[in-house]
């Protein structure tokens, strides 16, 4: 458009020119800092990953003639660690499953205990 109001003077006025540059580098800008903030996000989430994996290890898919399935649903809308726990272990009195949640709802739950 710029480019053609050289050409033809009639298609806009220099207001109109500073519009479409101003407009352009705001949303150059918006989206340099989306692709940041994406970025931002995306490390997060692995770290989160990275930290449910430790704390919820994977259970084994059987012990003895018990078998195991699971599914770990965070209370937060995209979070990716809550404050539940479970483990399941063979033991001399036979398969012990624990499943316990802390005092809290979702990532604050997994933070230092309240006194």
């Amino acid at each position: 458009m710029i480019v053609l109001s050289f050409f033809h003077t009639d298609l806009g006025t220099q207001y109109t020119s500073a519009a479409i540059i101003a407009v352009t580098l705001a949303a150059a800008y918006g989206s340099h800092v989306r692709l940041q903030r994406e970025e931002i996000l995306f490390q997060v989430r692995l770290v989160a990953d990275a930290a449910q994996q430790v704390l919820l290890r994977p259970l084994p898919r059987r012990i003895e003639d018990v078998e195991i399935v699971s599914l770990y649903l965070a209370a937060q809308e995209q979070a990716r660690i809550g404050g539940d726990f479970y483990e399941a272990i063979d033991t001399p009195h036979g398969v012990r499953l624990l499943i316990g949640d802390v005092r809290g709802k979702g990532l604050s739950a997994v933070g230092r205990p309240r006194r």
